[in-house]
C-alpha cells in the first residue's frame, strides 16, 4: 500500500506491505503537502498542494518526474487508462490530462462546491490475483511482496497458532468454520451489524439514525427506542445514539452531552504511549513533533526546540516551526506559541482584515455575516453573503446557487425561486427543461448520457434508468439500435451504410430490402471473427464499434473510416479482386486488379495505382480567385491566403499544405474555449498550434461587442495557452479570437468564439419618490425608476427603511418599481432607500429620501426656474410654495455622452429660496435637473427640468495608451487645446465608470504609473473649464520585467559586410544570464535570419556579419522569451568605384578601361560585372549603355560637339536597390581638342566615326591651295606616316607584351611609361604590366 504524509518533519511518499511491514519512504526531497495519491500498474502519482504540481515515480522509487507544475491548487488525483484526473480547490473544477506528459489538459467539470477526494470506478478495476487467493487466511489475509502473505485477526477477535504455523482466528458471530476458513452464514450479520429487509448488513449505529442506509428504509422503521449492542456500543443519555464502545472515556465529547465521558476512571497509558494533560494517550513518537496531537498542545510543551532555517517563503515561529508567510499577521494563531501574531511585529502589518481599533482578523472572517470587529466594520461594504462564490441568490436570501443550476428544470431553492419565471427569468415554456440531443439518452434524473451506454450493463445514469427495459441486461449487447445496423453474419455497421450499394457487411445483407432492388453478388463465405460490439476491418482485424468513424484510422487499412460523412484525407486501399468481380457501382483498376467505389472515379484523387480512375475525366471550367485568395491545385475551391500553410487541410487535394516553408506557415490556435467566474472575469484557454516555435511566439487576444466591426486588442506578452480577461462589460455578448504573433509577423485568423459575460452589479435606481397612503395610516408608498444600466436582468428590488434616530434598517422585497411599507408608527419620520438585485447581487443604493407619517401634511415639489444658460454654465432658482419650513435642497444634474454610463453631479444647499449658477458644463449637451426640498417633516417629491446648453459640443479625445515597462503606461491623445484633461483608469469595466483612479494634465500626453502584472482600462476627457465627452476606453496589459524591450539600441559602426550594434539590458543589473534574440531582416532580398546571444552584462555589443555591401536591413533585438522588441534600420557601405577609369579614342569609337574591382574589393566577383551609363549635356539626357564582365567597354555613335559624362560602377542588383559607387569621367574631345577630366567614380561608352570625318576635311583644305608643294607635301606625308608607324608599332608591342591573369579572369596591360612620352596627344593607358607575352591574331 502507498500513502502520503505532510508536515514540517517527514513529508513524503511512503510504501509498505499490506500488513504495514517494510515501510519505506520513496520520496523525501522537494515534497511539502502531498495531498492526493493514485497508482497504476507501474507508477505512483501524487499532487502537492504547496508546490502546486503533479509528479510521478515508479514503485521502486526511480524515474521521478514532474508531469504538470504551476497549477492553482491541486488536491485529489486518480488515474484511468492513459490519463490522470484531479480536482483543484482554487478552480473548483475537475481536470484531465495525459499521464505521460501532461498534455491535452481539459476541464471536465467546473463550479463545484468544495471538491475533496476523487476516485474512479470501472469494470476491471478489481481484477488481479494475490497469494491470498490460493492460500487464504481464516479471516484477514494481507498480501506481501514476493508472493507471501500475513494472516491477522480483527481487533477483539482472539486466535491461535496452528501446528502448520498459520494463524486461526475464532469465527465471530454470524460466521462458521469451513475448510479452516470462517465463512459467513447465509442471511446472517455480525453482532455489531443490523440486517436490512433486503438482506444487506449495515453497522448497528446506523439503525434509526434518520438516514436510509439499507436502501429500503427498513433501518428506519419501528424506532420507538434506541437499542445498542452492549458488547460493542455505548448508548448516549440524551440522544440515545449508539457510538462505538472505544469512544467511551476517550476525552472527547462524542455524544454531545458528554455522557460518554462521565464516570470515567483515569487510566494509565502504556509504556509506548504519552499521557496528555487531559488524560488522553497518544503515541510516544507524536510528542514534540510540532503537531497538536493532544488537542491542548501539552504534547508540545517543555520540548527542546528544534531550530532550523525555514525557506524564504515561510515564517519561522519562535519554537522553530515553519508556516507559510501569508499566515503571519492574519489574525489566526498558527504557531503554537502565537509568535506569528506578535503585536509588535503585526502592528503595521496585517495579512487579514484590520479593524479600526487595530485588531487584525483573518480574511475568512471578513464579510462572513458575523461581526468580528467590535464596531462591525468587517461586515460593511460587503457583497451579499455567499454571492462571492455563487452566481444566484435565492429569493429567500438563504441559499446561493451556481448559474448552471438556475432554470434547469430542477428546483434547488427551497422556495422554488430558481425556477420562477419572474424572479429567475426562466422561460415559461418547456424549453428551459433539459433536453438531450439525438445522440444521447436522457435518464430519469435528467442526466444525458451517450446512446452507446444504454443497456451496456453499467449504471451510467446513477439511477439505473439506462439499464431498464433491456431484453438481456446481463449479456453483452448487440448492435446499437440507434445508429447501427446488424448484419446477418453478426457484424455491426453504421446505419448510414445500409442500402448504399456497397458490401459493408461482407455478406451483402446490408443491401437487402432496399427501395431500389438490384442484383447482389454472392458473398464470399467466411465466419465472423469479431466479438459483438466490435467492427471487422477489411484486413480481418477487429476494433471496437465506438472507434468506427471517429476520425482515427484504427484499422491498418483505414476501412473503419470509409464511407463516413466526413471522409478522412486518406485513401483506403481496397483488396485486389479478380476480373469481373466489381459490381455495377464499382470501378475496376487495371494494375493491380482491384475494385473501388464509383464515386472515387474522377474525384481528383489517384485511387488506382496506375491512375486509371483519373484518366479521361471531363474537363472543368477554370475557377478564378482574387488576389487575396489561394487557388487549390485541383481548381475546386479558392481559400483565403491566411489559410495557406496554416496546418489545416482546406483544399480537398491538400494542396494548401504543400510546399510550405517557414515564411508561408500560418499558425492558428485550436480548441479556443472560455469560462466565466462570478467576479466577471473570463478565462480563455486554447491549444498551441502545431509546430509553432513557442520560444519566439506570443498570443494576442482580440475582442469586440457583437455588432461592432472594430476589434480591440489585448497583448498577453506570453506564450502560455490561457489568459484572463478582466476588462469586459458585464452582461454583454462578445466575439473573441486569439492570434499568434511570431517576432513581427502576425498570423491572422477568422475563427472566434462568442461569449456572454456574467451579470454585474446594477446602478442605483433613479428618482425615488415617497408619499403616504391615501386611506391607510402608517403606510408609505415608494416609486422609482429602474437603473440607467442594470448590467443584467433585475430579479427584484431591496427596499430598506429606518426610523429617524435609529441605526437599524429594516428591509423588504419588491418585484416592481412600486412598494408599500406598512405597519409604521404614526407621526414618525422614516428614511427610505432602494437597490436593484441581479444574479450578481445587490447594486448601488439610491438617494435616501425621508417622509413623516402625518396624514394631511403634504409637501409640494419645488419649482425650478431656469434663469439663464450658456455654453458651459446655467443658472436656476428653487422655491417651494408651502407653509412648511424648508431647510434646504438637493439637486442632481444628469447627462450622458455615450451608452456606457449616465453621469451625475449632486449639489446640496441650505435655505428656502435659492439661486445658483452651475459651471463646468459642456456645450450643446442636454442636462436633466432633478431637485427636492428637505424639511422637518421629510423630503418633498421630485421636480424635473431639462436644459440643452448652447454652442457646439467639443469632440471626444482620441486616446492611445501602451505599456512601456512593468509599472508605466504612456498615454497620448488628440483633442482641443487650452483645457485641462483628466486621465481615468481602473482594472475593471465597472470600476472605470464608478470608482476610477485619476490624474490631470494640461498636456496631450502623460505617463501614468500603475501596479504591475495587471490589465487596465484607460480613458481621457476634458475636466476644465468644461467636463467634456470621454474617449473610448483603451485596454493595456502591463509588461513584466522579463518582457521589457532592450534599451538604447544603436549602431556603433557600419561596414560593407558587417555592422556593430550596441544596447543596454531591459533593466539594471541583471542577476542572471539574459538570452537575447537578434533578428536580421533583409529588406531587399525579403529574407531573414536570427541569432542568439547570452550575457548578464548591463551593456551588450554584437557584430552582425555576412551582410551585403549596399544592403538595407531591419534589426530587431528582444529577450529570447518574446519580450517587447527594440529595432533599428541599417544600410551597409556600398562597393567602392572602380579605379583608373581611362578612355582611348579610336577611328570610329572610343574604349573605356578601368581597374578590376576584385583587386581591392574581396567581396566583389567579376561574374557580377559592371554597368555603364552616359550623360549627354547637350541633350540633357542620361542613357544606360549596358553591362559587361570585362574591364573595358566599346562606345560608338558619339555626336560631334557634345560633351559626355561616363560612369562605371558594379552592376546593380534587385531593381537597382543594391549598386556600387560610380566612377565618373568627363569627355569633350569631339568639340575642344580632347580635354579629359576624371573622378574616382565609374562610367563607359563612345563613338569615333565623327573624329575621322573631321580629320579628312582638314587635309583637303591644305592640299588644294598648295598644289605646287606636292612634292614637299609628299615628303611631309612620308614623315608623318613613318612617325605613326613607329607609334603604332610601339603600341602593338606594349599590347603584345600584356598577360592574362587567371586569378582575375582578365588581361593586364603594360604601364604608360613603357609607351614613351613623345606623343602628348595620345591617351595614356596606365596600370599595365609586361610580365608574360600574349599571342594574338
Amino acid at each position: 500500500m502507498f500513502w502520503t504524509d505532510w508536515g514540517d518533519l517527514r513529508p513524503g511518499i511512503y510504501r509498505s506491505n499490506m500488513d504495514g511491514s517494510a515501510a519505506y519512504r520513496l520520496v523525501s526531497e522537494d515534497v511539502k503537502w502531498p495531498n492526493g495519491i493514485a497508482v497504476d500498474e507501474r507508477w505512483i502519482y501524487w499532487t502537492d498542494a504547496y508546490l502546486d504540481c503533479i509528479e510521478r515515480i515508479t514503485f521502486g522509487g526511480r524515474q521521478r518526474s514532474v508531469i504538470l507544475d504551476n497549477l492553482p491548487h491541486p488536491y485529489a488525483i486518480a488515474v484511468f487508462k492513459n490519463e490522470i484526473y484531479w480536482d483543484d480547490w482554487s478552480q473548483l473544477s475537475i481536470f484531465r490530462a495525459s499521464k505521460y506528459s501532461g498534455s491535452e489538459m481539459a476541464i471536465l467539470a467546473s463550479r463545484l462546491t468544495g471538491p475533496m477526494d476523487l476516485k474512479i470506478f470501472y469494470r476491471g478495476k478489481t481484477t488481479g490475483s494475490t497469494t491470498c487467493a490460493s492460500r487464504p487466511c481464516s479471516l484477514l489475509c494481507l498480501p506481501k511482496a514476493n508472493n507471501t502473505r500475513s494472516c491477522r485477526c480483527p481487533e477483539g477477535v482472539s486466535g491461535s497458532i496452528l501446528p502448520s504455523g498459520d494463524l486461526m482466528c475464532e469465527c465471530p458471530h454470524g460466521y462458521q468454520l469451513k475448510n479452516h476458513t470462517c465463512v459467513k452464514e447465509e442471511n446472517t450479520c455480525l453482532r455489531n451489524q443490523y440486517r436490512c429487509s433486503n438482506g444487506n448488513c449495515i453497522n448497528s449505529i446506523w439503525w434509526c439514525d434518520f438516514d436510509n442506509d439499507c436502501g429500503d428504509m427498513s433501518d428506519e422503521r419501528n424506532c420507538p427506542t434506541t437499542i445498542c449492542d452492549l458488547d460493542t456500543q455505548f448508548r448516549c443519555q440524551e440522544s440515545g445514539t449508539c457510538i462505538p464502545l472505544s469512544y467511551k472515556c476517550d476525552l472527547e465529547d462524542d455524544c454531545g452531552d458528554n455522557s460518554d465521558e462521565s464516570h470515567c476512571e483515569m487510566h494509565q497509558c502504556r509504556i509506548d504511549e504519552y499521557s496528555c494533560s487531559s488524560g488522553m494517550c497518544i503515541r510516544s513518537s507524536w510528542a514534540c513533533d510540532g503537531d497538536n496531537d493532544c488537542r491542548d498542545w501539552s504534547d508540545e510543551a517543555n520540548c527542546t526546540a528544534i531550530y532550523h532555517t525555514c525557506e524564504a517563503s515561510n515564517f519561522q515561529c519562535h519554537n522553530g516551526h515553519c508556516i507559510p508567510q501569508r499566515w503571519a499577521c492574519d489574525g489566526d494563531m498558527d504557531c503554537q506559541d502565537g509568535s506569528d501574531e506578535d503585536p509588535v511585529n503585526c502592528e503595521k502589518k496585517c495579512n487579514g482584515f484590520r479593524c479600526p481599533n487595530g485588531t487584525c482578523i483573518p480574511s475568512s472572517k471578513h464579510c462572513d455575516g458575523l461581526h468580528d470587529c467590535s464596531d462591525g466594520s468587517d461586515e460593511q461594504h460587503c457583497e451579499p453573503l455567499c454571492t462571492r462564490f455563487m452566481d444566484f441568490v435565492c429569493k429567500n436570501r438563504q441559499q446561493c446557487l451556481f448559474q448552471s443550476m438556475v432554470c434547469d428544470g430542477i428546483i434547488q431553492c427551497r422556495d422554488g425561486s430558481d425556477e420562477d419565471a419572474v424572479f429567475a427569468g426562466c422561460s415559461p415554456g418547456p424549453e428551459f427543461h433539459k433536453v438531450c440531443d439525438e445522440f444521447s439518452f436522457q435518464c430519469q434524473n435528467g442526466v444525458c448520457i451517450s446512446l452507446i451506454w444504454k443497456c451496456d450493463g453499467m449504471d451510467d445514469c446513477g439511477d439505473d434508468s439506462d439499464e431498464a427495459s433491456c431484453e438481456n441486461p446481463t449479456e453483452a449487447p448487440n448492435c446499437s439500435q440507434y445508429f447501427q445496423f446488424q448484419c446477418e453474419n453478426g457484424h455491426c455497421i453504421p446505419s448510414r451504410w445500409k442500402c448504399d450499394r456497397e458490401n459493408d457487411c461482407g455478406d451483402w445483407s446490408d443491401e437487402k430490402v432496399c427501395a431500389d432492388s438490384h442484383i447482389l453478388p454472392s458473398p464470399t463465405p467466411g465466419p465472423s471473427t469479431c466479438l459483438p460490439n466490435y467492427y471487422r476491418c477489411s484486413s480481418g482485424a477487429c476494433v471496437m464499434d465506438s472507434w468506427v468513424c471517429d476520425g482515427y484510422r484504427d484499422c491498418a487499412d483505414g476501412s473503419d473510416e470509409e464511407g463516413c460523412p466526413s471522409p478522412a484525407n486518406v485513401t483506403a486501399a481496397s483488396t485486389p479482386t479478380q476480373l469481373g468481380r466489381c459490381d455495377l457501382f464499382e470501378f475496376e483498376c487495371r494494375q493491380p486488379k482491384k475494385c473501388i467505389p464509383s464515386w472515387r472515379r474522377c474525384d481528383g484523387h489517384q485511387d488506382c495505382q496506375d491512375g486509371q480512375d483519373e484518366a479521361n475525366c471531363p474537363t472543368r471550367s477554370t475557377l478564378t480567385c482574387t488576389g487575396q485568395e489561394f487557388r487549390c491545385e485541383d481548381g475546386e475551391a479558392c481559400i483565403l491566403l491566411s489559410e495557406r500553410c496554416d496546418g489545416f487541410l482546406d483544399c480537398s487535394d491538400e494542396s494548401d499544405e504543400h510546399a510550405c516553408s517557414e515564411e508561408l506557415n500560418v499558425y492558428k490556435i485550436q480548441n479556443l474555449q472560455w469560462t466565466a467566474d462570478f467576479s466577471g472575469d473570463v478565462t480563455l484557454t486554447w491549444m498551441r498550434p502545431k509546430k509553432m516555435p513557442s520560444a519566439s511566439c506570443v498570443y494576442n487576444v482580440y475582442y469586440r461587442v457583437v455588432g461592432e466591426s472594430i476589434w480591440k486588442t489585448l497583448e498577453t506578452h506570453s506564450n502560455k495557452t490561457n489568459t484572463i480577461l478582466k476588462v469586459l462589460k458585464p452582461d454583454t455578448t462578445y466575439q473573441v479570437k486569439v492570434q499568434v504573433q511570431c517576432l513581427s509577423k502576425v498570423h491572422s485568423t477568422n475563427d472566434f468564439v462568442t461569449l456572454r459575460t456574467p451579470e454585474g452589479l446594477p446602478d442605483a435606481p433613479q428618482s425615488l419618490q415617497l408619499s403616504l397612503h391615501r386611506e391607510v395610516e402608517g403606510v408609505i408608498v415608494g416609486r422609482w425608476a429602474p437603473p440607467a444600466h442594470s448590467h443584467g436582468l433585475i430579479r427584484e428590488y431591496i427596499v430598506e427603511y429606518s426610523r429617524s434616530g435609529s441605526k437599524m434598517w429594516a428591509s423588504q422585497r419588491a418585484l416592481s418599481n412600486l412598494t408599500e411599507i406598512r405597519d409604521l408608527l404614526v407621526n414618525a419620520q422614516y428614511t427610505v432607500r432602494v437597490a436593484a438585485v441581479t444574479s450578481r447581487g445587490i447594486g448601488n443604493w439610491s438617494d435616501s429620501k425621508s417622509i413623516t407619517t402625518i396624514k394631511g401634511k403634504v409637501i409640494p415639489p419645488p419649482d425650478i426656474h431656469i434663469d439663464s444658460y450658456g455654453e458651459n454654465s446655467l443658472s436656476f432658482t428653487l422655491s417651494v410654495h408651502t407653509d412648511i419650513k424648508v431647510n434646504g435642497y438637493v439637486v442632481n444634474l444628469f447627462w450622458a455622452f455615450d451608452t456606457h454610463r449616465q453621469e451625475k453631479r449632486t449639489l446640496n444647499f441650505r435655505g428656502s429660496i435659492l439661486s445658483h449658477k452651475v459651471g463646468n458644463l459642456t456645450a450643446h449637451t442636454t442636462y436633466e435637473i432633478s431637485a427636492w426640498a428637505k424639511t422637518d417633516l421629510g423630503d418633498s417629491p421630485l421636480a424635473f427640468e431639462h436644459v440643452t446648453t448652447r454652442g457646439v459640443r467639443p469632440p471626444a479625445p482620441s486616446l492611445k495608451a501602451k505599456a512601456i515597462n512593468q509599472t508605466a503606461v504612456e498615454c497620448t491623445w488628440t483633442g482641443p487645446r487650452n483645457v485641462v484633461y483628466g486621465i481615468f483608469y481602473a482594472t475593471s469595466f465597472l470600476d472605470l465608470y464608478r470608482n476610477p483612479k485619476s490624474l490631470t494634465t494640461s498636456q496631450h500626453n502623460k505617463t501614468v504609473l500603475v501596479s504591475g502584472e495587471e490589465q487596465y482600462l484607460f480613458l481621457v476627457r476634458a475636466v476644465a473649464p468644461y467636463q467634456g465627452p470621454s474617449s473610448d476606453y483603451v485596454v493595456v496589459r502591463m509588461i513584466p520585467d522579463s518582457r521589457l524591450p532592450p534599451r538604447h539600441l544603436h549602431v556603433v559602426h557600419t561596414g560593407k559586410t558587417s555592422a556593430v550594434i550596441k544596447w543596454e539590458s531591459p533593466y539594471d543589473s541583471p542577476d542572471q544570464d539574459l538570452l537575447y534574440a537578434i533578428a536580421v531582416k533583409d529588406l531587399i532580398r525579403k529574407s531573414d535570419r536570427s541569432y542568439k546571444v547570452k550575457s548578464h552584462n548591463s551593456t551588450m555589443e554584437y557584430t552582425l556579419n555576412k551582410l551585403e555591401p549596399g544592403g538595407k536591413y531591419h534589426v530587431i533585438v528582444q529577450l529570447g522569451n518574446m519580450s517587447k522588441d527594440s529595432s533599428i534600420k541599417i544600410t551597409t557601405v556600398s562597393l567602392s568605384a572602380p579605379d583608373a577609369l581611362k578612355i582611348i579614342t579610336e577611328n570610329d569609337h572610343v574604349l573605356l578601361f578601368w581597374k578590376s574591382l576584385a583587386l581591392k574589393e574581396k567581396h566583389f566577383n567579376e561574374s557580377r560585372g559592371y554597368e555603364i551609363h552616359m550623360f549627354d549635356s547637350a541633350m540633357n539626357i542620361t542613357a544606360y549603355l549596358g553591362n559587361t564582365t570585362d574591364n573595358f567597354f566599346k562606345i560608338s555613335n558619339l555626336k560631334l560637339g557634345h560633351n559626355y559624362t561616363f560612369t562605371v560602377q558594379a552592376r546593380c542588383l534587385f531593381g537597382s536597390q543594391i549598386c556600387g559607387e560610380p566612377a565618373v569621367l568627363l569627355y569633350d574631345e569631339l568639340g575642344s581638342g580632347g580635354r579629359l577630366t576624371g573622378w574616382p567614380l565609374a562610367l563607359a561608352g563612345g563613338d569615333a566615326s565623327a573624329i575621322q570625318a573631321a580629320r579628312s576635311t582638314d587635309v583637303a583644305a591644305v592640299v588644294v591651295p598648295i598644289l605646287f608643294l606636292i612634292l614637299l607635301s609628299l615628303g611631309v606625308g612620308f614623315a608623318v606616316l613613318y612617325t605613326k608607324h613607329r607609334r603604332l608599332q610601339s603600341n602593338f608591342t606594349a599590347f603584345a607584351n600584356s598577360h592574362y591573369s587567371s586569378r582575375l579572369g582578365s588581361a593586364v596591360f603594360s604601364s604608360g611609361d613603357d609607351l614613351g612620352d613623345d606623343d602628348e596627344d595620345a591617351a595614356m593607358i596606365t596600370g599595365f604590366s609586361d610580365d608574360v607575352p600574349m599571342v594574338i591574331a
